[in-house]
């Protein structure tokens, strides 16, 4: 534990760390004790001792790795924000990958940082998530808005994707804009891929999650 801390002192923040490799959480916990304000009073290698250790010690904030032996971290954060709603995690891995960081944020993480982050900014994101902030290092933040430009219609497919929220079929749309049922099914198969689902149904719901068009 940091320097002059206490596991009962409730100055601290009490942190559980969860990582497959013991090299790697033995790293974590020497950087978080020279910190007096932080504690380390649980550790875990795998998605299943992570949910019992979580229970048995009540972190306030869980450093947790996204690929675990056992389950992804995803199904974790699921897990423990279902026992404790308010539950802060972090996660800390060695990948940016659009989907990770979406699926991770979306599941309730709080905070993504890369584990090759420097020592005082994930001190800095566990301080920050403990105060009911969100934390999201630079990279990841660059990586996000990438792709939300990268999701973005063009005007044509965001008139099909506005007549897709109004329940148009693609025959009805075709005649609406003036072009072939086949240009339409190709802007209708685009859009899915942009959105990365699977039927118009996802796509509708998808794109209004992310702003792009409104409930008619």
């Amino acid at each position: 534990m940091g320097a002059g801390s206490s596991m009962s002192d409730p100055t601290c923040i009490k942190l559980l760390v969860v990582d497959d490799h013991p090299v790697v959480r033995a790293g974590l916990k020497a950087l978080l004790i020279r910190e007096p304000d932080l504690v380390v009073v649980g550790e875990a290698g795998s998605a299943s001792e992570a949910v019992q250790v979580f229970r048995a010690v009540v972190p306030d904030v869980t450093l947790l790795d996204l690929h675990l032996p056992d389950a992804d971290g995803v199904d974790v954060i699921r897990v423990i924000r279902k026992q404790r709603p308010g539950a802060c995690v972090i996660i800390l891995s060695s990948y940016a990958g659009d989907s990770d960081i979406r699926a991770s944020l979306e599941a309730g993480a709080v905070g993504y940082i890369l584990k090759d982050s420097p020592s005082h900014e994930i001190c800095a994101a566990v301080r920050a998530v403990a105060s009911g902030k969100t934390y999201v290092s630079r990279q990841v933040a660059g990586r996000l808005v990438e792709s939300v430009r990268m999701v973005r219609p063009t005007v044509r497919e965001q008139e099909v994707l506005e007549l897709m929220v109004e329940g148009r079929a693609n025959d009805q749309i075709a005649a609406l804009l003036g072009v072939s049922i086949g240009t339409v099914k190709t802007h209708v198969h685009v859009i899915l891929q942009k959105l990365g689902v699977a039927d118009r149904t996802e796509a509708v719901a998808e794109a209004m999650r992310l702003g792009l068009v409104r409930s008619k």
